[in-house]
Formats: structure tokens, sequence, C-alpha cells
């Protein structure tokens, strides 16, 4: 009824709705009205400002199915008897919070227009929204609507949240031909876009042999990731028995049986593994990679890492031993390569009693690991090896190494002591390089009758300075260690005592030295006092890290007067020199070669010359002709030598030249071009000829016209060609002192 223009609209309870299986009820209004407001909200009450008319009640129903993740079938009835000609469906999302203004539905912004079913004597619509977003809350009102237009109140709201879209899988198959594992096992379910790593490793006394990917084969591998996975793969591997070569064993009884005893921690390491003391240990310390570092089933970059260089000396095949601490089956593996060799997992036996026990790499299995006959073998020739240890388990530790050639041998205990290295470095102060006020003087006491100095009146430097005088002297230490310096030294007063020393770029220290105000040479070890005992304290020397390889010691003027004679850089630091010291070897070596101890080819043929060096000489015989530029047809000579010393080097050559059709060679080093080597005619004499250089007229060879060659320290060849017959060579120095005549040599 109206009463003051307005219009009470009833609420009646609407027809139960099915929504996914579970029953729901809106709250539907019972009459119609023509709305002339643009923004519909639901109400119990209306203001009517339009003409009513009357109709039977109307009802609408709404139900959901959902057809995929961003579609939804929506079904929408009146009720019966109800004349609808359509229904106006309204809808938001949640960026809508107030207004059913929603948009982005492939059907169009709301509301949408629906047209009723007029055949069905229920007046009922379908529609399938499309295009809707995943994971969104949306929420739908309905009005219905005549065939005049006229259109009902509002529906209750109801919601549906789209679900996340079904994610894409890619399946990975996995296998393999047994006597190895590949982890993750089975088969692997990869979600779009993700990726997984694979680790393949062998059994004992198994290699992998081959990894294929989809079929293709990627060589034995120890691991594979699939990246960004996009489509179905596999993985499978294959693995071999490991080949035992039978080698030929050395006598027990002779020289040739080498037993290399290498300490872990006497390697360079990679952080996580690390060095740790157990008074157990060989020499009181081991390495391994602490637990809870994790493990790394195939060899990684990101793993601890140990490497030792050794020294082999009689080539021949290997085993390798090393003494264990392996705690439990999680604590017992590292990854082992030797040179470039690929990394392999060895197992080590597992202690109960967590005791050092010792392994040989290559076992059969880890309860075999003391059975030698069983080990992995490494050819190895003579010359400088590296073998490597990563990290395969955590808490597996490592105390010793040993590399043997006497593949009978089992190391028992803390293994067989080698003799310690401790060289002993000398050098002849007057060998080395030195600037001016620094000087060379003779002295009969002096260990080569010469000494360096600054000479009295050229002035004290009580700190380093570019204008002092200073002698630079290169060395070369063939163990990485501790060592000190002992220096032989005349200081005759207070005020002639000092020197300022550093090696290679350490910070110079002034070296104090004993003076006994008389002419007397003696040993002064630099940074210890002399005891009331008259003997040095080496408690408080100076010691100096030095890694194997060349250095370099500065020694430099402080106090003018004082006097250096002999140096002895050791490793040994119990050690005290006496009177002249040890003989030195000079950084300048002179290295002597006899011509007819070479290889030689026709023409070039050895002859007696009682005034030849050894009483033989080489030559090409008069009448087998000259050849003017290197040829595989003429006479040959080939000389092979070592140089201790990496540096430049002369080449002198002790040449019988009658004339000047019998006066040249032809000479190559190292394999490089030939030089011509055009000597002096000496008659019926043997003269000694530099190559490079011309005597001057007072016969005086200058030194400084010389062909320098640059040494590396190792194995050389120099080979003497023939170009003029009846030029004659009876021995040849090769020296780094390029001031030095041989004709002086006694």
């Amino acid at each position: 009824m109206v009463t003051e223009g307005k219009l009470k609209v009833p609420f009646r309870k609407i027809k139960s709705a099915s929504l996914f299986g579970h029953q729901i009820f809106l709250e539907g209004i019972c009459m119609l009205y023509r709305v002339h407001n643009t923004t519909l909200q639901p109400t119990h009450h209306f203001n009517i400002v339009f003409s009513i008319f009357t109709v039977a009640a109307i009802l609408i129903l709404m139900s959901f199915t959902q057809t995929s993740a961003s579609e939804l079938k929506l079904s929408l009835s009146a009720g019966d008897g109800n004349q609808i000609a359509g229904f106006r469906l309204y809808y938001k999302s949640d960026s809508n919070n107030t207004l059913y203004d929603g948009t982005g539905i492939d059907q169009g912004p709301s509301p949408l227009n629906i047209s009723a079913d007029s055949s069905s004597e229920t007046q009922n619509a379908v529609i399938t929204l499309t295009g809707l977003k995943d994971e969104t809350n949306y929420s739908f009102i309905a009005s219905a609507y005549d065939a005049n237009g006229k259109e009902s109140a509002l529906s209750n709201e109801v919601s549906y949240t789209t679900p996340a879209p079904e994610p894409v899988v890619y399946h990975i198959t996995c296998s393999s031909n047994g006597n190895g594992a590949i982890t993750p096992a089975g088969n692997t379910d990869v979600v779009e876009g993700e990726s997984v790593t694979y680790s393949i490793a062998a059994d004992p006394s198994y290699v992998i042999d081959d990894v294929q990917i989809d079929g293709t084969s990627i060589g034995a591998v120890g691991s594979y990731t699939f990246a960004d996975v996009s489509e179905n793969h596999t993985i499978s591997a294959s693995f071999s028995p490991v080949v035992q070569t039978q080698p030929s064993l050395p006598d027990e009884t002779d020289s040739d049986i080498a037993k290399i005893w290498l300490e872990a921690e006497d390697g360079s390491y990679a952080f996580p593994m690390v060095g740790a003391d157990d008074s157990d240990a060989s020499n009181g310390a081991y390495m391994w990679v602490p637990n809870g570092q994790g493990n790394f089933w195939g060899p990684s970059e990101k793993a601890g890492r140990l490497e030792i260089s050794f020294e082999v000396s009689v080539p021949g095949y290997y085993a390798i031993w090393g003494r264990v601490k392996s705690i439990s089956s999680q604590d017992n593996s590292f990854f082992v390569s030797v040179d470039d060799s690929e990394a392999f997992a060895w197992h080590t036996m597992v202690s109960q009693e967590q005791a050092w026990t010792w392994n040989v790499v290559g076992a059969a299995s880890p309860q075999y690991a003391m059975d030698a006959t069983g080990a992995k073998t490494f050819w190895l020739e003579a010359g400088t090896h590296t073998i490597a240890l990563a990290q395969r388990e955590d808490g597996t530790q490592i105390d010793r190494i040993l590399i043997c050639n006497d593949l009978y041998y089992v190391p028992q205990q803390m293994g067989e002591q080698p003799e310690i290295d401790l060289p002993k470095i000398w050098m002849e102060a007057e060998d080395g390089i030195y600037r001016y006020p620094m000087v060379v003087a003779a002295d009969t006491n002096a260990s080569s009758e010469a000494y360096v100095w600054v000479p009295n009146g050229q002035g004290n430097f009580w700190g380093p300075s570019e204008e002092a005088g200073m002698v630079e002297i290169p060395f070369e230490v063939p163990v990485s260690g501790d060592y000190i310096v002992w220096g032989r030294i005349m200081a005759s007063s207070s005020q002639d005592d000092s020197f300022f020393l550093s090696i290679d770029d350490n910070e110079d220290i002034a070296w104090h030295a004993l003076n006994k105000n008389d002419e007397t040479w003696t040993w002064n070890l630099l940074g210890a006092k002399l005891g009331s005992d008259g003997i040095w304290e080496s408690s408080g020397a100076k010691v100096f890290w030095l890694e194997a390889g060349p250095h370099t010691m500065f020694v430099s003027q402080r106090e003018d007067g004082t006097k250096l004679d002999k140096i002895l850089v050791t490793k040994d630091l119990q050690y005290v020199p006496q009177q002249l010291g040890e003989t030195s070897e000079s950084m300048f070596p002179k290295i002597w070669l006899e011509a007819e101890e070479g290889v030689s080819n026709l023409p070039m043929t050895a002859a007696a010359d009682a005034n030849a060096s050894a009483g033989e000489y080489m030559w090409v015989p008069n009448g087998s002709g000259n050849f003017w530029s290197p040829s595989n047809e003429a006479g040959r000579l080939e000389l092979q030598f070592d140089v201790p010393v990496a540096g430049d080097y002369i080449i002198w050559g002790r040449i019988g030249s009658k004339n000047t059709n019998d006066n040249s060679f032809f000479i190559a080093v190292d394999g490089e071009d030939a030089l011509t080597w055009s000597t002096v005619p000496g008659g019926e004499s043997w003269t000694w000829n530099l190559l490079g250089a011309q005597p001057a007229s007072d016969g005086v060879i200058d030194t400084s016209e010389a062909q320098l060659y640059w040494f590396e320290k190792g194995s050389h060849q120099i080979t003497i060609f023939q170009r003029e017959d009846g030029t004659k060579i009876d021995r040849i120095l090769v020296t780094s002192d390029l001031g030095y005549d041989p004709q002086e040599e006694k």
C-alpha cells in the first residue's frame, strides 16, 4: 500500500540454489520498479518517484559452475509465473570495494544484459563469463526486467574466488646400468621454469663411463643441471670397472724404489679445507673439512681443496696411500686427482676406534683399504707433479700421504720419517750486482779473496736511501719454509758495523754486526744477540718465510767501512757456520762443455790433439765443402746442458781457425734460428771466441757486443752446424757472468 508517497517493499525468501554442491539462499525483492538512479544499492525501502505496476512475485536465483580457471557459468531464474524479458548482472572484484562497476571480463563491464529464455515456463538465463583473473574474488548481484523495461530490486550478493592456475609440470626420467648412482634417483617432477641438479658417482672400483642427456652423450661428468625446465627430459649414466694395469715392479733391493712422504698440512689449501691439531698425527697436525660444511657428490669449485706438489726422480707406476681418520660412513671420502687427471671418489675405511689408518687409493672397497695389490696405479714421469684432495664428505681427516712405486709396500704406524731437507744456500757477496759507492775489494782472508763494502768517508745512512751503496744478490730456495740469514762480516769499530738488509719486497732491517776492533772476519746472525758464552742466541734471529723458487737479497749502506764477505741463507735454525763456511754455488754459473761429448753426424767428427782441453776436438775435415746457410746435409754437433739459475747467458768457444777460410760455424740454441759464428784465425793455436763479439786492436774482447740468450732454469741444447770445413771446436762455456774471460781460467 501507498502511504505518503512511499512504498514499503516486503522481502520474501527465494528458492535455494546449488553452488558446487552446497545449498545457498538468496534474499530477493518481490516487486519490480523502474530505476532512475545510476548507482544501484540494495535497500529495504525506496522513495518511489516513478509509476508502479503490479506483477506476480519475481524470484532471482543464481548458481555457478566452474568450467576452467578463467571461466564461470552462471544461471539466473526469476521463478514461475513472471513474464521476464531478461536480467541485469552487476559485478565487482576486490579492487572495487564499494560499487558494482567491475571491468575486465570478456563479456564487458558491469552491468551485463542477459536475455531470458522465453521458451521455458521458468523464466531463466544462462551466461558463461570468461576472462576472469586467477586468484581473484568476484561478487555478483542481479535484477530482472520486463518487456517494458521495468526493473526489479537487486538480489543479495553472491561471491566466488577464482582458483590459482594449475602449475605446468614436466618429468625427468633417470636411469643407469648399475655400479653407480644418480642423485636424485628415480623419476622427478619439475615445475615449469625451475631447475634441478643431478650428481653422478661411481661405486668403488668403477668409474663413470658416459652420461647422456635426452639420448645425447655429454661425457663422463660428475654432475648435470637441467636449468629453466620447459619440457620432459631423460638422464642416464653408465659405469665401467677400473682397469688395473699390472706394471712391472722395481727390484726391492735396488735404488729405484721411491717413497715420497708428504705432510698434508704442508700443502696449499682452499676454504673450508683447514688445518687442525692432533697429537696422534704424524707431525701433530692434519687437514680436513669440518663437519657441517656439507657434502659434494661431484667435483665442485665451491668444495674445500688441498694441493701438494712433489718430485718424482724415478719414472714408473706409483700407488698412493693416505693416513686417514674416518669416524663414520658419512665421513669417509675425498675426491682425488693427480696432475690434470679426472678426479674420482676415494672411499676410506671407517675406524670404530676413531684411530688413524693407512688407506690405499683405489681399493676395491673400504674394507680392502690396506690391500696394496688392489691399488689404483698412476704412471708418473720424472719431474714435478701435484696431488689434489677435494671435499666430498665433510669430517674426513687426512694426516699424511705416501706416493710409492713399491706396490707391495704397506705403511705402518706414522710411516717412515724422511730425511729432513734443511738446505744451506751460500752466496759470495762479490757475485752480486752492486751500486756505487758499494764496491768490490780484495782480501786473501775472504772466502774467495774478495768482499764488498762502502769505503770509509762515503758517509752513513740512518734509513734506506736510493743514494746509498747496495749489493743485490739473487738466490734460489729449493724448499718452502722458515729461513735465517748469516753474514761473514768485518766490523773494525762501532762506527763501521752495520748494513740494511731486505729480501724481496720486505722491509729493510738494520743489521748490527759484532765489532772486534780488529781486522777479523766473524759470522753474524741477523737479528740475534751474542750470548755471554760467546754463542749466538738463535731464538732472537730474524726469520723469513720463503717460498720455493727465486728470491733477491738487498744489502745496502748504513755505516761506511762495514765489510761483507759471504752470506748463508739456511732452513737449519740450529746451524752455526764456521771459518770460511762451505763452498758456495755462484749465482753466475759457468757451464763447461767438451765438444767431443756431444752427439754428431758426418762429416762432423772427432780428432785428437794433445793441446785440446781433454785431448780431443770436433771438426769437419778440409775438403768436405762449405755451406753458406744451415743444411740437413751439413755436419752437425748437438750438446745438451742444464742451467741452474734463470738469467741472461753468453757463449764462449775454444776454437782452432788456421785462416779466414776455416773460421766459422752456424750455431743455434733450443731450436731457434741459426746464427753465423765467425771466429778469429789463430793459426795453429787454440783461442777463446765470444759469440757475437770481436776482439779490439789490443786483443781484448768487448763483452758488451756479445749475443745474449735468456735461459730458464732447466735443460737446453746448443747445435753447431758446418759452415766452413776445417774449423775446429774444442770446448764451450755457457755463463751468466758477462764480465768473465775464460782465458783466465786455470
